[in-house]
């Protein structure tokens, strides 16, 4: 018998990749429309300097049928590896190569447009910062439903090793489902979201599911000084439930502390940076729903992108 594969790599044979060039397929709209889109609205929402302005109808322009170029030296930590990632595409058009290739592509050149890593008045600039402050203001006010359920969880569970556990399984449901909300997918202010199921039924759609094996897990860390790490990824509704379940954790004394990475520059839309932390805590602290007007320290570690809330009190 040979070695046993490697984690990292497929037991079996992979697929194709799916491109844009495949009829009336996912892949195929977002390359024709979803990601012009973007763009677009990246150029109308931000009075951005002319030849940044320049670049992204440049970048508009040539979506769908243009030809990959290499990236411009723009003093990105990732520019070197990228040189290496486009290679094999370039001179293809934008429906050619594999699509997650040319989505991630699409979304560094709208950081080399605005010149996110130049020294100008781009110069770490959240391109998509102003989608985001207005999801911001429609969003907390639809989630009193999410504050009476958390209520009623940390009540219910209060106490009690068993329901602590049952009742972990079911907020790791309402956490999943939070963590749908994509403004690359759903753009704010569209009026359009994702549909999620809702009470028992919230579980049926999950390929996979190990909430039960991950609340016996985290109930058994407890006994000692828990520390649980949350890997922000999108601003908004997700963060708002990954508050929500932080909350829980610490109300039921199911973990000491909470810590939020966040990400150190955007990759796509609603990507939950460093930078932009602070709006969404002033958001969350001064909304009507109750769980989040609370009384958390929050320390701000610059190097390491990390908040700890380490103290939930009660609403004031």
């Amino acid at each position: 018998m040979g070695n046993p594969a490697s984690p990292l790599q497929p037991i079996l044979p992979l697929p194709e990749p799916l491109r844009g060039s495949d009829p009336d397929s996912f892949p195929q709209r977002t390359i024709t429309t979803r990601l012009p889109s973007i763009a677009q609205r990246t150029l109308d929402e931000t009075d951005w300097p002319e030849t940044a302005r320049s670049r992204l109808r440049a970048l508009i322009d040539e979506m769908p049928h243009g030809s990959l170029r290499p990236l411009e030296d723009d003093g990105g930590p990732d520019i070197a590896g990228w040189q290496g990632y486009i290679s094999p595409y370039l001179g293809q058009t934008w429906l050619q190569p594999p699509w997650f290739v040319v989505e991630t592509y699409f979304f560094r050149r709208i950081l080399e447009a605005i010149g996110y890593y130049k020294a100008g008045p781009g110069r770490g600039v959240d391109p998509y910062a102003p989608q985001k402050r207005q999801e911001l203001t429609g969003v907390y006010a639809g989630m009193r439903g999410l504050c009476t359920q958390l209520e009623t969880f940390n009540q219910t569970s209060s106490g009690n090793r068993q329901q602590s556990i049952e009742t972990l399984v079911q907020m790791l449901h309402v956490n999943i489902w939070g963590n749908q909300a994509d403004l690359s997918m759903w753009p704010g202010g569209s009026g359009q979201g994702p549909q999620r199921p809702q009470g028992d039924r919230l579980s049926e759609r999950l390929l996979v599911d190990q909430a039960s094996d991950a609340a016996r897990y985290l109930t058994k860390l407890a006994e000692g000084r828990l520390s649980v790490d949350f890997i922000l990824d999108n601003s908004g509704q997700e963060l708002a439930y990954d508050l929500g379940l932080a909350d829980f954790l610490i109300t039921n004394s199911l973990a000491e502390t909470i810590r939020f990475q966040a990400k150190p520059h955007p990759t796509y839309v609603s990507d939950r940076m460093c930078s932009t932390w602070s709006l969404s805590w002033k958001a969350l602290r001064t909304s009507a729903c109750a769980p989040w007007r609370c009384g958390c320290t929050i320390t701000w570690k610059a190097t390491a992108c990390v908040w700890s809330a380490t103290t939930f009190g009660p609403p004031h």
